[in-house]
């Protein structure tokens, strides 16, 4: 498995796909935190956070759409399958992989955060819930992107995939209020990934909202695996 991760890493610096999700989200967060907090005067970093969330959302297709998809494309993915490595192996190794890379892009934050602890006193658990949220949402949509890129061939599907089933995590809460039964209105209400994710990045450490995100990553990492198992078979 650690093979694959670095296999899978290089291959994000020898294709463009590596250096483009970087430099976008680099500029972006960029923008936003020189809006959001130098412009304003404030030190509240939960509205910078809070701007970087349609960021993740938009950048994360990026990351994620080649990961099964050109295997197929270029027919690898047999090579894959008659490694010794398991297809639990195989599906940890990309994901991984593109976790790594989202958090290498990330960590950006960090020398924000640090300037505004320069100027202005901020709670650990404000830090802490910042860095978590954003982690955890990325690694929650990177394993969605993966699932869906084990489903296709084509990179654009997969990226257009991805985003489509981001954007129903986004607004479900939105869409429950037209439910006309209580009890599917708050099952879908609580499907709602920004909630969760604001609760984060303004301090509140709650294990429920955790545990969201690991349930998101553990479920379509699963389904990922049975995916490639089917095709494998097949």
């Amino acid at each position: 498995m650690n093979a694959l991760i670095r296999k899978e890493l290089r291959e994000y610096f020898l294709y463009p796909i590596g250096y483009i999700f970087m430099s976008i989200f680099c500029a972006l967060s960029a923008f936003f935190f020189f809006s959001s907090t130098i412009v304003q005067n404030t030190s509240n970093i939960s509205s910078f956070f809070q701007t970087l969330f349609m960021v993740i959302i938009l950048l994360t297709p990026i990351l994620t759409m080649r990961l099964f998809s050109e295997e197929y494309k270029l027919h690898t993915d047999q090579l894959l399958f008659c490694s010794p490595t398991t297809i639990l192996e195989i599906v940890l190794g990309k994901y991984f992989s593109a976790l790594i890379m989202f958090i290498i892009t990330t960590s950006i934050n960090l020398i924000y955060v640090i300037v505004i602890c320069l100027f202005a006193k901020i709670s650990i658990s404000l830090i802490v819930g910042c860095l978590l949220g954003t982690t955890l949402l990325g690694a929650a949509l990177i394993s969605i992107g993966m699932f869906v890129s084990s489903r296709t061939e084509s990179q654009i599907i997969s990226a257009f995939g991805s985003f489509a089933i981001f954007l129903i995590f986004v607004f479900i809460d939105a869409i429950s209020q037209y439910v006309p039964f209580n009890w599917l209105k708050s099952f879908m209400g609580s499907l709602a990934i920004m909630p969760k994710y604001s609760n984060l990045i303004s301090g509140i450490l709650n294990i429920s909202d955790i545990l969201y995100f690991i349930s998101i990553i553990v479920i379509f990492v699963f389904l990922t695996v049975q995916t490639l198992e089917k095709k494998r078979w097949n």
